[in-house]
């Protein structure tokens, strides 16, 4: 797994992930499974693998972390495992984690 380049969204600063179409397609898997729980609660069309860097930002404070961020780029990692993480009480919390299989390549 690569992590290249930024993304926006409203306030959001993130890095790209990718190849992100593994990533889409797990997604797609858990939500077939769990189709009661979307996700982002289905308040999105597409899902958009990405590593949040900073949330609720604005514009010049995201130019600064990208050009802090920028040199360190481009980044090589191997994903292990998933986390499940539930918004509860303003906060992000790990509720479980999921080993993911040994990759060929």
């Amino acid at each position: 797994m690569e992590i290249n380049g930024f993304g926006a969204f409203a306030q959001v600063v993130y890095l790209r992930l990718l190849p992100a179409a593994p990533l889409i397609e797990l997604t797609s898997r858990v939500a077939q499974r769990w189709p009661e729980a979307p996700p982002y609660g289905g308040a999105f069309d597409e899902v958009v693998p990405h590593l949040t860097v900073a949330a609720g930002v604005d514009d010049a404070v995201a130019d600064d972390i990208r050009a802090d961020v920028a040199c360190a780029l481009p980044l090589r990692t191997v994903l292990r495992e998933v986390w499940l993480v539930a918004f509860d009480d303003g906060q992000w919390s790990p509720v479980a984690t999921f080993a993911l299989g040994e990759s060929s390549g």
